[in-house]
């Protein structure tokens, strides 16, 4: 879902080429209601990388690898799906053309 705040700058682009991008700390481990502004998905993951007081977790979308960032004791296991929310209101959609943020 797009933000309430970002549709009319976005409307124009419909139907066009761009490029969502948003930051590994915006997408977390599921748990609970999910508030608004945030999508939850689940993805089956293909590396797990235990950081320390984080974890980072990479799966695919659509054959492009994304990284989250997770709390350690909820990083799932490589090969298992993982439920994880966005934080849409922290997203970009990027102009391939220009490389510009919408």
């Amino acid at each position: 879902p797009v933000p309430a705040a970002r549709e009319a700058r976005y409307r124009p682009r419909v139907g066009h080429e761009l490029i969502f991008g948003l930051r590994p700390e915006h997408i977390r481990e599921g748990r609970g209601d999910i508030p608004p502004g945030m999508a939850a998905f689940e993805a089956r993951l293909d590396v797990v990388e235990p950081m320390g007081m984080e974890t980072m977790v990479y799966f695919l979308v659509d054959g492009v690898e994304v990284c989250g960032r997770v709390d350690p004791a909820a990083a799932g296991t490589v090969g298992e799906p993982m439920r994880l929310v966005a934080d849409v209101n922290q997203m970009h959609l990027i102009d391939p053309r220009t490389e510009l943020v919408v």
